[in-house]
Order: C-alpha cells, then structure tokens, then sequence
C-alpha cells in the first residue's frame, strides 16, 4: 500500500517491493529459465490485483462501473510504473486485462511457456515462495 499511498517516499517503495522478486528465479525441470521480474509474469501478478479490487466491488453488491474500471485500471499503471519494470507488456486499457489473465491460465493449464517466454516459466515444482509470485 506504500507504494500507491506513500507520496513522496512511493518510488523507494516500488523499488524495495521489485528486489523482493530478484531471488526468485532458475531453471525449471524442462531447462527453461524464470524470473519473477520477468515483464509479463510481472504485470500479470499486477493485473491479478487490480482485478481483485473490481471482483471485490462486485462480491460486496457494489460492482464499479465500466468508466470506474477503466479509471482503477489507467491509475494502477502509475503505481506498476513505479516498481521500475519494463512497460512493454502494459495495455493500454481495461479491455485487455481479461485477455491478459486468460491466455496465462490457459498457458499455465497446457503447461506451455508464453510466446514472449515470461508467464508460465515458474516450473511446478518450485517452492510456494517463487509460485506466490506467478
């Protein structure tokens, strides 16, 4: 929360939260490389969160309008900018993010890497730390 409320300290904090995911990274049992500071696999945890806060809404009987969804959405890029991560998988609107978190489940289920190589890098059998992550 630091990060999206810490005003004048918000980028220290984008900072200490992207060196928690440095360590978390190998090679998986097909010899594949991961990262968790992979762009994708790192906008899609980003994506996961934002979605969260609309899913949220809607459980709780007050689901956010379109306009609302787009405006949470154009507001988190500010708060990923600050984690210093590449900005080339960012959409650039709501819209995409259902396209974004279903081609990563859909990757993760058939057990495939993306096609840019980031999503489903994080092998099976890596430690609930590093899966914490994906």
């Amino acid at each position: 929360m630091s990060v999206v409320y810490g005003g004048d300290t918000s980028h220290e904090w984008g900072k200490l939260v992207r060196s928690f995911h440095g360590p978390i990274k190998g090679v998986d049992k097909y010899g594949r490389r991961y990262s968790a500071l992979n762009p994708e696999t790192f906008f899609w945890a980003h994506a996961t969160f934002v979605e969260d806060i609309v899913t949220g809404y809607e459980l709780t009987g007050y689901p956010l309008s379109e306009a609302d969804k787009e405006a949470l959405y154009l507001e988190s890029i500010d708060w990923y900018r600050l984690y210093g991560v590449s900005m080339r998988p960012v959409p650039p609107d709501w819209d995409a993010i259902p396209a974004v978190l279903g081609a990563h489940d859909q990757q993760r289920a058939r057990g495939q890497p993306s096609g840019s190589g980031g999503l489903s890098h994080v092998p099976n059998d890596a430690s609930a730390d590093q899966q914490a992550f994906v």
